[in-house]
């Protein structure tokens, strides 16, 4: 799903006027995120629910005039606890005729967004229950859920449409509103309207009746399905086909509603989806589903939405978008096929489609295009995080679809995910192999961000709770300081470049992100590329080269592969420890922990030495005896306090309050 339908990368905040109640869910804990689930969030909820939903059968009648309209609907559920013999329906805004099963009668109750309905005899594990339950929506009911638009709202058609998540659902027909309890055996949409309308759905098309001036359009999806990507959509549309054929005997037809008037704009704004589902399938995998579509409305308050086999877009998408068009086509493998668990996962929905759409870009239009992209994508999540930080995982419920930290952020974290599993940027290899055993294991289910860290781990046999802890379930990214220089040695022509690197990461963030960094050494006759194991803060790393292929420039993740930030501090192209006219020496230097300090000062009475780190505090205050000074003073790398300083760049000043002098130092790891 893309709200924001101007720009694709255009970011808004929508804000929930109704915040769902959260009585025993469990993902929910006054929005504290839960570092490390225990175990499978999917079956462990499951087994905490008293039945099971199976399947959704819709008939709805809408006379096209108002938002008004009848329905009756039959839910099939299995208990999960024997005598159950009342359960509850999410049911907003809404009006309940009546309940039967089998032709009996049923007592309910609808308030407070609820429909409690007691059943006529105690129900065991496992006994299949239908229930048939006649409702009505009102016309004047608020848009939610449900909408509808004039002619005179539209310009073109009186519309009708039914979309969004995370709750609303409930706002057009009953149904247990939580995303991991999947209707197994699908969904029947059957919508009746005047016979110049035309209805599209979840699924195949069935049948078309006709009968006095109405036509009702019988939809059937036979797949798992959630209720927040059930829909339809009621107007006055024109249609065509494209057809892939993932081999000669079989044929997918992808069908496209549109108003008549955008007919021939939408064959160019549609040119490309199956060059989009060729690509899609040999990266992920068979396409899951038994059609494809793709529907035009407006007005839309958001950019499109991933309903299963139907996606929904905003009609200001066919001037062109095809960003958009592949970001949703490619929910249907992550986000509809396999569906997060509970939102304080959606990044496993968007953050999958918002990588795939640029890798769908990176197709069309090469390596410079992509990294562009997935570089102005970085900046839009340092902006929101420059306002509002808070983890991938369990993002406050006003957030859920943060275009900056949930899209975006969460595209970086695949793309970094592939960098430390050894994916080349040309080659797809094990990262897409362990998507594929990902979609795979959860096909047609839900899946949370443990599990997909136990598939990648499963796939390439690395530990990943350091990635997931630091980049999912901790804000913020690395913000690199790093400086340089060179050094030379007692061998001649053999010279030290001495890299260290600080992160300051802010608030609610890993002092450390121990992601594995990229050096590039560029200059005369030198190109390398060293890859670093990042295990302290400040980091300090030591380099050999010769004479004649000294670095002139030293670059951070030259390839792009890190969400991060980099300063470049401070550079010292060449160290010469037998500085001229100085009345010290300093020894050795970098040093693996013990520095002398030979000086020879007028007025030694007054000398006083300062060790300072890189951040400007003093560490060490060394002070010699002024009654019998000595000519020279040891540092073994001990503070004020006694206890060991770590490796890195420090400064020394050394002098009398008329003279000082100032020397960089570096001890080794």
């Amino acid at each position: 799903m893309i709200k924001s339908f101007l720009v694709l990368e255009c970011f808004f905040s929508v804000l929930f006027s109704y915040i769902p109640d959260t009585t025993n869910r469990f993902y929910f804990t006054n929005h504290k995120f839960i570092p490390y689930p225990i175990t499978s969030t999917y079956y462990r909820a499951e087994s905490t629910h008293s039945y099971d939903v199976r399947h959704y059968q819709l008939n709805l009648t809408l006379p096209m005039t108002s938002g008004a309209y009848d329905a009756y609907e039959v839910i099939k559920i299995i208990p999960q606890e024997n005598n159950f013999d009342t359960f509850n329906l999410h049911f907003v805004n809404l009006v309940c005729d009546s309940v039967k099963r089998n032709g009996i009668h049923l007592d309910f109750l609808a308030n407070n967004g609820r429909l409690k309905i007691t059943l006529d005899r105690p129900f065991s594990i496992g006994e299949t229950c239908k229930v048939e339950i006649f409702y009505r929506r009102l016309s004047g009911t608020a848009n939610r859920g449900f909408y509808f638009y004039t002619r005179a709202q539209t310009g073109y058609h009186n519309l009708a449409y039914t979309t969004y998540s995370p709750y609303d659902a409930r706002y057009w027909f009953a149904c247990f509103d939580e995303l991991w309890d999947k209707a197994e055996e699908g969904c029947e949409i059957n919508v009746t309207v005047p016979d110049s309308f035309t209805v599209c759905s979840n699924g195949l098309l069935d049948s078309v009746k006709t009968f006095a001036g109405y036509k009702t359009f019988y939809w059937r999806h036979c797949y798992p399905i959630a209720t927040y990507l059930m829909t339809f959509t009621a107007t006055i549309y024109a249609t065509w086909s494209h057809w892939y054929r993932p081999n000669p005997s079989e044929s997918i037809e992808i069908k496209y509603y549109i108003w008549r008037n955008d007919s021939a704009v939408s064959v160019s704004a549609f040119q490309n989806v199956l060059d989009m589902m060729n690509f899609y399938v040999g990266l992920y995998g068979p396409y899951p589903f038994e059609k494809y579509g793709m529907n035009a409305v407006y007005p839309f308050l958001w950019g499109g939405m991933e309903n299963q086999t139907m996606t929904m877009i905003h009609r200001n998408w066919l001037v062109g978008n095809d960003n958009g068009i592949a970001h949703e086509l490619s929910h249907m493998w992550y986000g509809d096929k396999v569906t997060c668990f509970g939102w304080p996962n959606v990044w496993l929905n968007e953050g999958f489609a918002t990588y795939s759409d640029a890798l769908y870009m990176k197709r069309r239009f090469g390596q410079a295009y992509f990294m562009s992209l997935m570089n102005q994508r970085a900046n839009s999540y340092f902006n929101e995080d420059n306002s509002v930080r808070f983890p991938l995982y369990n993002p406050p419920f006003n957030y859920i679809f943060s275009w900056g930290h949930e899209y975006c952020k969460g595209s970086w974290v695949l793309h970094m995910l592939r960098y430390i599993e050894g994916d080349t940027m040309d080659t797809p290899g094990i990262f897409f192999q362990a998507m594929r055993v990902y979609a795979d294991s959860f096909a047609y289910k839900n899946a949370s961000t443990e599990d997909y860290k136990r598939i990648h781990e499963q796939v390439t046999g690395r530990d990943l709770d350091w990635f997931f802890s630091e980049w999912i379930y901790q804000a913020g990214y690395p913000k690199y300081y790093y400086s340089w220089q060179i050094i030379p040695t007692a061998i001649p022509e053999i010279y030290l470049v001495i890299v260290q690197i600080n992160q300051n990461n802010g608030a609610n963030a890993p002092p450390i992100f121990h992601m594995p960094l990229q050096i590039r050494f560029s200059g005369t006759n030198l190109d390398t590329t060293v890859t670093i194991a990042v295990t302290s803060n400040p980091q300090v790393d030591t380099f050999e080269f010769g004479f004649n292929r000294l670095p002139s420039s030293v670059t951070l993740d030259p390839n792009n592969w890190i969400l991060k930030r980099t300063y470049l501090v401070g550079v010292d192209e060449l160290v010469n420890n037998n500085i001229q006219n100085r009345p010290y020496k300093i020894y050795p230097n970098p040093s693996k922990g013990i520095i002398r300090i030979d000086y020879n000062l007028p007025q030694v009475g007054n000398l006083e030495i300062s060790i300072y780190n890189y951040a400007g505090q003093v560490v060490k205050k060394i002070v010699p005896d002024k009654s019998s000074p000595p000519k020279y003073l040891i540092w073994d790398g001990s503070d004020n306090n006694g206890e060991k300083v770590g490796a890195g760049v420090y400064f020394i000043t050394i002098g009398t309050c008329s003279n000082y002098y100032t020397e960089k130092i570096i001890l080794l790891p």
